[in-house]
């Protein structure tokens, strides 16, 4: 029934364990993200490509083409036929305006009627104001004087206009901007930047070039336009003035600058540029064998790769691939547990430890991931030319976590495993495993007895050592060493281990110990403080069976020692084993006051359930102070199913045999499932039997521990708990070097109590 129990664990272990894993196993195509060789290296081997395939810019080159490509635009300007039309046709009506207010005045100083003058008089008045409306007084008088120019004058206008004016400002940085508007006393204008010689102008359906120096603000060309004048009319500069003036007020910028069209059009050349800058024919050799690599092959590469990634076919492949390897994974990992530490699959908190451990593993290696891909575009690339991403992975959570919670057996496979599954995510490559798997191993080594908190230190200090001697040890092989690169990777794989250190200690310790009830050395550390609120009961109730389990804890720490077994469990299950004593501790031996035993107005058969009744009220006082699974274990698997032999033999003197029930008289078990609480039921009765003895000497000792072991050994008391029957004889040799001191005064057992024992 057990094997079939198990069975089904470890066939839910594979399933659920595959399944977990292979979902939260990174989907970026992480494992084709192979570690490339960086540019200078020699090529271990030639690399041809499998398909044909394009080769991408990067998203910088990509981006500056771009810019290029919008910078070739050209501004585009709209020459607009209806405002030079327009103005010229104001300066028209302006000047016949001047024409015939000049014929009015002039009339009003003939000999004409009174109504006629008064009609003159009315027609130059509403001429004057409306001149004056768009020139001074002083022009208008200066144009009176010369209307004989003013065909002269329209000429030069329309000259003016057909010259372009344009209604932005052309610049090509900011400097000149400000001189600009520092030139003009402006506070700001219209402009854009522009380096370009020419720009385009749109002038009907026709678009021509201009160069860009031709291309004047209004302000500009005015400015040109009144040395014009002064050279054109030299001496009259009343005129000068008055043509400026007529120019200014009229002018109108007849060049728009087309925001949008020219927006659209950097647009449309932006969306030209090509997204890659070559192509790799199928067959086509990438790298030969001892070529230098150069940035342009690994460009090459990396092409490769991803399209290699986005093809179906080879996700699919890649997919399968695995699914198979974490399978396998899975498979080998739970068979591990099924035959060597079997005794996990008859707990549920430790089961659960086992299931738990690579599934965060592998969560944080794709957390890991996804925030890396998330920041590396904020971190400089000379840094990543040189670096081992791969080393900031935390590959030492889960061997660190099983070699505190169980041993550094089960954290050497956690080592082996984790450095296999890092290995797998980076291309399938051995270097990472191997770079991740060294470190695991040196610091799980100076963690497997861990007793205190400050040898986290000193295992972080000796797995960032090792990582110096890794990290040189490659790069002096691969004769690729660089002192940059080498402190960089060293850096990345010291602060991994701080980091995962860090994880462990503050966070992921603490919720195995309270959430799954895990019992760690740092438990056990706590739990043997005699002033825990459970061993100050005993110590007052108790006092004897206090010091008797603190003898029991001595011995079977000792042999425990001698077979590797967990000896800090032992000793502090040991200080708990009689806690049910407790209760009516003037029922026990070692605790009567007085000579006369409580039990002499007892029948044997009622002595017994007060003695069996010891372990059911010690779980109810281990629930009530939070005791973990491991030390309760201890309580009644140190009895095991073992015959209470005073009283059955009292029994039987009593009654007859024929009318005496052994079941009556025996522990309810269950018998040792752990060498551990093995080693305590021997501990307890080697200590029981010879604090009895009046003279003891080493011979009779050493009589009584091979008989007790041997006695427990033919009752079947230890066929469950996985000790071998050289680990018995090391036991053996433990207890005798454990046994010394003075033995406090106990009852002496009938002969037979145990065979031989005397």
């Amino acid at each position: 029934m057990k094997n079939t129990n198990n069975l089904h664990q470890i066939l839910f272990g594979i399933l659920g364990s595959f399944l977990l894993i292979w979902g939260l196993f990174p989907n970026s195509n992480q494992e084709l993200k192979s570690e490339f060789p960086k540019p200078g290296e020699t090529a271990q081997y030639s690399i041809l490509s499998p398909i044909t395939f394009d080769i991408p810019k990067t998203p910088e080159e990509l981006k500056e083409d771009k810019q290029r490509a919008r910078k070739k635009v050209l501004p585009l300007f709209e020459w607009n036929e209806d405002i030079e039309n327009q103005t010229l046709e104001s300066l028209g009506t302006l000047l016949k305006n001047i024409k015939t207010y000049a014929q009015a005045t002039s009339v009003l100083n003939s000999k004409l009627d009174s109504t006629a003058k008064a009609k003159n008089t009315q027609i130059a008045g509403e001429l004057y104001r409306n001149i004056t409306k768009n020139i001074s007084e002083t022009a208008l008088s200066q144009l009176l004087l010369n209307l004989d120019d003013f065909k002269q004058l329209q000429v030069r206008f329309a000259k003016f206009l057909s010259s372009g004016i344009s209604n932005t400002l052309i610049t090509k940085n900011s400097r000149e901007l400000k001189l600009y508007l520092a030139q003009y006393n402006l506070p700001n204008e219209t402009h854009i930047l522009s380096h370009h010689s020419e720009v385009n102008i749109l002038k009907g359906t026709k678009e021509i070039r201009l160069p860009t120096k031709k291309l004047l603000t209004l302000d500009q060309a005015l400015d040109k336009q009144i040395k014009q004048l002064k050279l054109s009319y030299p001496d009259n500069q009343g005129l000068q003035s008055a043509y400026y003036e007529v120019l200014y007020t009229l002018a109108q910028a007849n060049l728009i600058f087309m925001t949008a069209e020219t927006e659209q059009r950097k647009t449309l050349e932006e969306l030209e540029v090509l997204p890659t800058k070559g192509k790799v024919i199928k067959g086509m050799q990438i790298l030969g064998s001892g070529e230098v690599v150069s940035p342009e092959t690994l460009e090459k590469l990396q092409a490769l790769q991803k399209e290699l990634a986005i093809s179906k076919t080879s996700q699919w492949k890649q997919k399968t691939g695995s699914a198979l390897f974490i399978l396998l994974f899975c498979f080998f990992y739970w068979l591990y547990f099924h035959y060597r530490h079997n005794f996990i699959f008859k707990h549920r908190n430790l089961y659960y430890a086992i299931f738990i451990l690579p599934i965060l593993q592998v969560s944080a290696f794709s957390l890991q991931i996804i925030v890396f891909d998330q920041i590396k575009s904020d971190i400089p690339q000379e840094w990543l030319d040189v670096a081992s991403i791969y080393l900031l992975q935390p590959f030492l959570l889960a061997p660190v976590l099983a070699t505190i919670m169980f041993d550094f057996g089960i954290g050497l496979v956690l080592s082996f495993a984790t450095s296999v599954i890092l290995g797998s995510l980076y291309g399938y490559d051995l270097l990472p495993s191997l770079e991740a798997l060294v470190p695991s191993v040196i610091v799980c080594y100076f963690i497997r007895n861990l007793r205190y908190r400050s040898q986290f230190v000193w295992a972080s200090f000796l797995g960032i050592l090792t990582f110096f001697l890794v990290i040189g040890m490659h790069n002096l092989l691969s004769n690729s060493f660089s002192f940059q690169s080498y402190i960089v990777n060293v850096s990345i794989g010291t602060l991994s281990i701080l980091l995962s250190m860090a994880l462990v200690v503050f966070l992921f310790l603490p919720l195995f110990e309270k959430g799954l009830r895990i019992t760690t050395n740092l438990t056990l550390i706590e739990l043997s403080d005699f002033n825990h609120p459970a061993l100050k009961l005993i110590s007052l109730e108790a006092p004897s069976t206090f010091h008797h389990s603190i003898m029991v804890g001595n011995l079977a720490e000792k042999a425990a020692e001698s077979i590797g077994a967990h000896s800090l469990l032992v000793r502090v299950m040991a200080l708990y084993h009689d806690i049910g004593k407790t209760i009516k501790p003037e029922f026990f031996t070692e605790n009567q006051k007085t000579q006369k035993s409580l039990h002499a107005n007892l029948s044997p058969q009622e002595s017994a359930v007060i003695i069996r009744e010891h372990v059911t009220e010690a779980f109810k006082l281990a629930s009530k102070f939070h005791l973990p699974p491991r030390i309760i274990e201890g309580i009644p698997e140190h009895h095991g199913t073992g015959l209470i032999q005073y009283f059955y033999r009292k029994a039987i003197a009593i009654e007859g045999e024929e009318n005496v029930s052994e079941k009556d008289f025996r522990y309810y078990g269950p018998k040792p499932q752990t060498p551990e609480t093995a080693i305590l039921m021997l501990a307890d009765s080697i200590e029981a039997i010879t604090r009895s003895l009046q003279e003891p000497d080493p011979a009779r000792i050493q009589k009584i521990v091979h008989s007790v072991i041997q006695t427990r050994l033919m009752e079947g008391e230890l066929e469950d708990s996985q000790l071998k029957l050289s680990d018995l004889k090391k036991l053996e040799l433990g207890f005798l070097k454990a046994l010394e001191g003075v033995f406090h005064t106990r009852i002496a057992y009938p002969k037979g109590v145990l065979k031989d024992a005397e």
